[in-house]
């Protein structure tokens, strides 16, 4: 073969494997574009604003304070995470058994990309809620009403299985999505996270099966809609 016709021939070779490349990336590439958009920012900690909501705190108007000054410092422009920092501390100190504070120390590591210490955070703060329901709630223990310790251990499960999406621990993940999804059935970005998580394993017929849910509780989202048709590809 003459050193022409080679050239043409490794020319060739080459054109077509970059042409088949893309053919298998943009799969993957689609479906974690839209699980990004649906991983969100975590919400912040509620600080109760109402004066007659504080009957469920045992430190009064403080420990509100305390939490309001750590989520405005958290959210200003640029974030002012030590001093979040340290008013989410002062408020833990204020009520040790308050979990929103470490909640909102979750958030801080979570915007900070340090996920393996916000699903720490997390899942301490997910036991101290469930703690907390097991041993009468707010009329026993204080903090958080049943109402509020029901949101809050949704909103946790949330977290922590994104911030365990994004260590790889995606069993795990999978694990606080199914919880979430029996607490919160209605909840289609709980179905669609859910769905990410088999996907990422692998387990291609659960993940169409939850982004399905997803799609059918919100079928405006163009999200869900993404993730189903990369997963159904």
């Amino acid at each position: 073969m003459s050193l022409s016709v080679l050239t043409i021939a490794i020319s060739l070779l080459i054109s077509n494997t970059l042409f088949l490349l893309p053919l298998v990336a943009p799969q993957t590439q689609d479906i974690n574009a839209a699980a990004k958009q649906i991983f969100g920012r975590p919400n912040d900690p509620e600080a109760r604003q109402n004066p007659g909501s504080r009957i469920a705190s045992l430190a009064i108007p403080e420990v509100e304070d305390a939490l309001a000054r750590a989520n405005s410092a958290r959210n200003a422009s640029p974030p002012r995470y030590h001093d979040a920092e340290m008013a989410y501390g002062f408020t833990s100190r204020l009520n040790p058994r308050d979990p929103r504070a470490v909640m909102g120390l979750g958030n801080i590591a979570y915007d900070q990309k340090q996920y393996a210490a916000a699903a720490k955070m997390y899942q301490e703060a997910l036991t101290m809620v469930i703690s907390m329901s097991s041993f009468g709630g707010a009329t026993l223990r204080g903090e958080l009403n049943p109402a509020e310790q029901r949101n809050m251990a949704a909103q946790l499960r949330i977290y922590l299985g994104i911030s365990l999406l994004e260590t790889n621990d995606l069993k795990n993940a999978q694990a606080q999505f199914e919880r979430a999804v029996k607490s919160e059935p209605t909840n289609p970005r709980v179905y669609a996270l859910l769905g990410y998580s088999f996907f990422k394993q692998g387990i291609k017929p659960e993940a169409v099966k939850a982004f399905q849910e997803a799609v059918r509780l919100d079928p405006e989202n163009s999200d869900y809609q993404q993730l189903l048709h990369s997963a159904q590809r």
